[in-house]
Parts: structure tokens; sequence; C-alpha cells
């Protein structure tokens, strides 16, 4: 994760690690969904619970999202180097603030942690095809739990929750990058396009769960800029398909995301970055078929919106690559506003 990007200096140079459902189905108004009001709080509240393993807590089905928000801030434009590699992911979610609409607290004495352990297995082709280099990604949660505390004159479900599990994993068939000096300095580009299956626990009971309990899909087109070998500058954007949920015929809205960082390079292979992520929810939510109406967001569609950034630190640890990074939320819309941080170690077999 941590490689320059000038041809003198390619992944294979770099030591081993350093690449880094309701008793009624809704009732009709104005042609739209209305849900009862206990659903609604169920939505609402589970917002924060069902924060994505990969640190999604946004508007959409119970708040959550199965794209992995704010993990990728390094090498956006890279992808990892030849062979198989690896990335174990630890990351940590907590919020006091469910924001409405407007960023105002919807909920009082809300709190909400995530935890989550993560693998991320990756093989890149060492031969080009057609100049571009290309690869695959399997990313698996492989531990997850969730915890919720709710105002005790909030009594649809107990004030504590938990739920542990494996969560949606994540497969990436097709990544392709390539790169080259410019007269302003090296870039690197990759396309990637991921699919998440529901294979994690769910049950529709729980007003939240470590599944999605729908397939969804993602493009996604990552750059990195050095103006200097010194200097990093990446984003990538990506956007998201979900389909239906089949047990609540609900169907979250396409999502737009922007992962980034700006870094500077102390010495070696160590770098401090800023980094984060945006989001934006772009088409409501449906159920039936139908827009859905949440009482705090009324016409709306319930869509999300969160801006995350904070500071980043990478450095090679006994031939392994360490990131570790706090990303805080701000301009929050529909979701929980709280503090991300990740722990990641990377790695070569």
């Amino acid at each position: 994760m941590f490689m320059d990007r000038k041809k003198t200096e390619t992944a294979r140079d770099l030591p081993a690690g350093m690449w880094g459902k309701t008793r009624r189905e809704g009732q009709a108004l104005r042609g739209q969904v209305t849900p009862r009001r206990k659903i609604a709080r169920h939505v609402v509240a589970g917002a924060a619970v069902l924060a994505a393993w990969a640190g999604g807590a946004q508007a959409t089905e119970g708040g959550g999202t199965a794209y992995f928000q704010g993990q990728k801030t390094t090498n956006l434009g890279l992808l990892p180097p030849d062979g198989f590699s690896y990335s174990e992911l630890n990351f940590f979610y907590d919020a006091n603030k469910l924001a409405g609409r407007y960023g105002q607290s919807f909920l009082p004495k809300y709190h909400v942690e995530v935890e989550q352990l993560g693998a991320r297995l990756s093989y890149v082709f060492p031969e080009q095809f057609a100049g571009t280099k290309w690869g695959m990604t399997l990313q698996i949660p492989m531990l997850q739990s969730m915890f919720q505390k709710k105002s005790p004159d909030e009594v649809h479900f107990p004030v504590d929750r938990r739920q542990w599990g494996l969560g949606d994993v994540k497969f990436a068939p097709i990544q392709m990058g390539w790169s080259g000096d410019t007269a302003i300095g090296h870039i690197d580009h990759n396309v990637q396009v991921y699919l998440s299956a529901p294979t994690g626990q769910y049950d529709n009971t729980y007003p939240f769960n470590v599944s999605r309990n729908y397939w969804s899909y993602w493009v996604s087109f990552g750059q990195t800029w050095q103006p200097t070998k010194d200097i990093e500058i990446g984003f990538m954007p990506s956007y998201i398909k979900n389909m239906e949920d089949t047990h609540t015929h609900y169907q979250s809205g396409d999502e737009f995301e922007v992962d980034y960082n700006i870094g500077h390079r102390i010495s070696g292979y160590t770098w401090f970055d800023i980094n984060g992520y945006y989001y934006k929810q772009l088409t409501g939510d449906t159920q039936f078929g139908r827009p859905v109406i949440i009482p705090h967001d009324p016409g709306a569609g319930f869509m999300g919106r969160v801006l995350g950034i904070g500071p980043q630190v990478r450095f090679p640890l006994f031939g392994v690559g360490v990131i570790a990074k706090w990303q805080h939320e701000m301009l929050v819309e529909n979701r929980p506003q709280g503090d991300r941080v990740w722990l990641i170690f990377s790695g070569r077999f």
C-alpha cells in the first residue's frame, strides 16, 4: 500500500506488505406507501445498527449499505501487487446521534457501536493484456458484532441488542488497472466491478441484521496522481445499485460514493494522509414498487448523505503494511453521525 508509482519502482520491487415483513403491507397515500409508525421507527432506529460491516450507515433499507464505505483510502488508482495478497480489516464505529433530513437529532439518548473483523484476498495476474493489469478480489466479513442502546421510552425493542455472525461476501470478478507518466506527474487508474451477495445471517423479525438480504453491485473508477514522489492525491467514485429484498419487498435507492486521500511521504514508506469519503443517495427507496414515506422525511424517499474526514498514517511493520485511520462524520442527513476507526494489516503470500 505504500509504493511509489515511478517506473523504476514497481510492486514487485517492494517488500511484502508494502502496497499497499408487517401484518399489512402498507396503505396507499397519493400513490405512495406510508409505513405504519412502528415500522417507521424500526427503520429509523435500526439505521445506526445496520451500519454495514464495511462502514456503511446511510439511509436505504434499515440505514445500511453494501458498499464498504471509507475502507479504501490509499493508492486508490492502483491494483494490489502481482500474485496473491491479503488484508486484515479491523473496524470500529461509534455514534451518539441519529440525524434527520436537516441534520437535527431525531432520537434522544441514542447510541450505537459496530465492530467488524474482515479479510480481503486478492490475486493480480503477472502478465499484462493490452497494456492493462487484471485481477480479482474476495472480501469476507469474518466476524461482526452490533450493539444498540435506546431511550427507555422507546420500547419496540429491548434497550440493548446484539447480533453476531457472518456478513455479506463481496466479490470483484473484474479489476483492471493501467498507469503512465504525464507532464503533471505519474497517474494510476483502475476500474473495479463488485458484487455483494446476501450470504450473511438474517432474521426479518430483527430491527437490524448483519446481512443486507439483497444483492448489490457497483462500479468504481479509482485514480491516484503523484505530482512528485512525496505527494499523493487519490479519489475513487463508485455507483452502487441495489436489488429488492425479497422478504420485505423493499428496494433501496441508488447510491454514490467517493473515497479520497491526500498524502505526504514522511520518510521511506511512511506516509501521513488526510482521508475520508462523501456519500449521497441519489434515488429514493421503494417498497412494493411505491416510494417510501418516512414520518421525519416526508416525500424525500429517506435519502442519506454524509461527509467523512480525518487523519491517516501508513507505515511498514515487520514486513507488513499497516494503516491506521480515523474518520469523523459531518453534514449528515437521514443516518447516524459518529466516528470510524480502522486498523488494517496487509501483506503478500
